[in-house]
């Protein structure tokens, strides 16, 4: 049977599959990795895992690595290989006892246990399906929407997929309240949870697709220039309202999740974002509604477009704000944080192993805090993730956050007419990382895994390749309502 692996090997290579075949397969798990209450059962993990890196590599020996942004697939690669060893070194056996952490040492020689870093080496082997998930999410989409020669065929079925969510989760809250998918519905019964059970990851995952939408509403109104033909315009008719739909309904979900921090970072997203879509608009059109010569003019225009956007937003986030108004500090997450640094600070070199923090936040907590919350999450992502990793935490995540915002300037440097899509991932990048710093949307495999499949289709978006100038101005104006080209090229 050895001689004819390389015969395998080969006819597998030569196979000619469609790219956006295997782009329609990756999107199709990462909605079917949203559904099942956010993926956070180890079983479904383990398979949703199973079957992105299958795709992953079969994309690799079809296609190769990506040639749009290699530096970044390498470097993700990179960050993803040491955290995983850094994990894995938590959970071995060293002859060196621990002494940062006398209670954690105490403890170990009372029962006898191993000498690891991790005080629950179980627990830390399971939970690096939370790292490995979205970063082998974050690569294989890099490969897939690298080959595919629509740029944003990736977001627009996420965004579609965010949509369609909604209004599930809109018709499930007006019609079966007190179900979640089917079964009973224990917790939030007053909020709108669609299929996650914590309505701040709902509130997330429907502002991260509000923006998407948004993006492409924008977009679809970009096909309106003079020298457009009557085609192009009454094609754009049916996409304008397909998805002004779908952003109602987000919208609508979103505010019914009555998260207070998710409602008021979307805002924050919105009101970044709309003055580059405004900027933007005035750039390519700048005849479409006044001539604006003064530059003091297009400023005005700029912040009236982001302060109109945010003030409609806010009108129906009343159900937020009197949340907000009646417990405002008064939550039992900000009680404990205290005693997660106290934690952390015993434990700030090699963390006590990742995953581990129910198990070790139990001998720090305050009595005055109360004793009928259950906490196996920090509420904050950074806290939760220097506590149990280590001094490494806080080192990956400036450098993946610096190589975000690398990526974005970029993309908003050399890119004309999809410059917005960098803002775009500015946006969503703040509406994440900020809601993180309250709670533990990103800790959620499912939507961890829909947040980097959003980051791998910009990535593709901000390392387009630019195309040689047209022959002619005709040829170009075509490519360009086309989205082929650069808005440059033409002008």
């Amino acid at each position: 049977m050895a001689p004819d692996l390389p015969h395998f090997l080969f006819q597998m290579t030569s196979l000619r599959i469609s790219p956006d075949l295997l782009l329609y397969i990756y999107c199709g798990l990462i909605v079917l990795s949203v559904v099942p209450f956010g993926l956070v059962d180890i079983l479904p993990q383990t398979l949703i895992l199973i079957l992105i890196c299958l795709l992953g590599g079969l994309a690799v020996v079809l296609y190769g690595p990506p040639e749009r942004g290699q530096w970044v697939f390498g470097t993700a690669l990179a960050i993803f290989s040491l955290m995983a060893l850094w994990i894995l070194f938590q959970t071995v056996e060293i002859p060196v006892t621990r002494s940062d952490d006398l209670v954690w040492a105490k403890a170990r020689t009372m029962a006898a246990a191993a000498k690891t870093i991790s005080v629950e080496p179980a627990d830390t082997l399971a939970a690096l399906l939370q790292i490995a998930l979205p970063a082998v999410t974050f690569l294989t989409g890099l490969i897939v929407a690298d080959r595919s020669k629509d740029d944003q065929a990736m977001l627009r079925f996420l965004a579609s997929a965010a949509g369609i969510l909604a209004m599930y989760g809109l018709y499930q809250f007006l019609f079966l309240p007190d179900t979640l998918l089917g079964e009973t519905k224990k917790a939030y019964q007053e909020s709108l949870t669609a299929t996650f059970v914590n309505r701040n990851t709902n509130a997330t995952f429907f502002g991260l697709g509000l923006l998407m939408q948004l993006t492409l509403l924008f977009d679809s109104f970009l096909v309106k220039t003079d020298k457009a033909s009557a085609e192009l315009q009454s094609n754009a008719t049916l996409p304008r309202l397909y998805y002004c739909f779908i952003s109602l309904a987000t919208f609508a979900a979103l505010m019914l999740t009555q998260s207070r921090a998710g409602v008021f970072l979307t805002a924050f997203a919105i009101l970044v974002y709309t003055p580059f879509l405004a900027s933007q608009w005035l750039r390519i059109f700048p005849n479409s509604f006044v001539r604006l010569g003064s530059r003091w003019l297009r400023v005005a225009v700029v912040i009236a477009a982001a302060c109109l956007g945010t003030g409609f937003f806010l009108l129906f986030a009343s159900k937020a704000m009197l949340r907000a108004n009646i417990q405002g500090l008064e939550d039992a997450r900000f009680c404990i944080w205290p005693d997660v640094v106290r934690a952390t600070y015993n434990n700030w070199l090699f963390g006590t192993g990742f995953g581990t923090f129910r198990t070790v936040f139990s001998g720090y907590r305050d009595f005055r805090c109360g004793i009928f919350n259950i906490f196996d999450r920090a509420h904050n992502t950074y806290l939760e993730g220097f506590l149990t990793l280590g001094v490494i935490f806080p080192v990956v995540a400036l450098l993946v956050l610096a190589a975000l915002l690398f990526i974005f300037w970029r993309g908003y440097r050399n890119r004309r007419r999809n410059r917005h899509y960098a803002v775009l991932g500015l946006a969503a990048t703040i509406l994440v990382w900020g809601h993180a710093l309250v709670d533990f949307s990103i800790q959620i495999p499912g939507f961890s895994v829909f947040y980097a499949a959003f980051l791998s289709g910009v990535v593709c978006v901000c390392y387009k390749h630019t195309l040689k100038p047209a022959a002619s101005k005709n040829a170009a104006l075509h490519k360009y309502n086309n989205d082929e080209i650069e808005l440059e090229l033409i002008y």
